[in-house]
């Protein structure tokens, strides 16, 4: 699995690295999943809360297919 920091899927994906369908595991919760659709990153789980403190910080995983 590859790991990148939020602001790189972000930057990654409006260059074309990734793309709509890519799904993406929380490192503090492998349970959460984001995944890109219509150019939007969504949430999984709307009930699942994520701490924004240091998020610049924190790791994604993206499942490979």
């Amino acid at each position: 699995m590859m790991n990148v920091k939020l602001y790189e899927v972000l930057h990654d994906y409006e260059n074309g690295k990734f793309k709509d369908g890519d799904m993406f595991l929380y490192q503090n919760n492998p349970r959460m999943i984001a995944i890109f659709k219509s150019g939007n990153f969504v949430w999984s789980d709307d009930h699942i809360a994520v701490n924004c403190k240091d998020i610049s910080k924190d790791i994604w995983y993206i499942r490979e297919k």
